[in-house]
């Protein structure tokens, strides 16, 4: 039996692809505008379940889905639009500690349904003007929420708690634990 990724994400595919024998990706369309007074972390366990829901069907292979969003006093810094979002976003991480939220939801092929919520502490150094160059030119900022990468040169974030899967977007022990489920 597959498992089924829904999520375009290149990470979280790279990171199932390791674990996961035959893994399929199809990624589901769904509004991600938070609900009025909704807390993040309800959020992103709220999407990753709708995501989840949006692709499985009875009788099917399993699903999983990922929301992921960074946090930094309180505001929520989601993926960038282009270089000058991504440029704002940096700003804003740039030599302070924030948190990175990540909400993974499993529906097992038997209609189960399993979820996990994790947070991660996150430090960002300042980068020279040199380094921001180097920064963007790397493209490495695309797609990506928060703007960062943890695992990709250049990096100036460093993990000061949590699972650094959590930060690269989905529970890999949420997956592992369910490993023979899944096939």
């Amino acid at each position: 039996m597959s498992l089924i990724l829904a999520s375009r994400s290149p990470e979280r595919k790279a990171i199932l692809a390791e674990v996961v024998s035959e893994l399929v990706v199809e990624a589901a369309d769904v509004d991600e505008t938070p609900l009025p007074g909704e807390d993040v972390r309800e959020m992103v366990l709220r999407l990753a379940k709708m995501k989840a829901e949006a692709i499985y069907r009875p009788g099917g292979s399993a699903v999983v889905a990922a929301d992921t969003v960074v946090e930094s006093a309180g505001v929520v810094l989601g993926k960038p639009q282009d270089e000058e979002h991504a440029r704002a976003i940096i700003e804003c991480l740039e030599g302070k500690t924030f948190n990175v939220h990540s909400g993974t939801y499993l529906i097992l092929d038997d209609g189960r349904k399993v979820s996990d919520l994790s947070s991660a502490s996150l430090e960002m150094a300042k980068m020279s003007a040199e380094e921001q160059g180097e920064y963007f030119a790397s493209k490495v900022w695309q797609g990506r929420a928060g703007a960062f990468s943890i695992f990709h040169e250049p990096c100036h974030t460093h993990l000061l708690s949590g699972d650094i899967y959590v930060v690269r977007g989905i529970s890999l022990s949420l997956i592992k634990k369910h490993l023979k489920e899944i096939g």
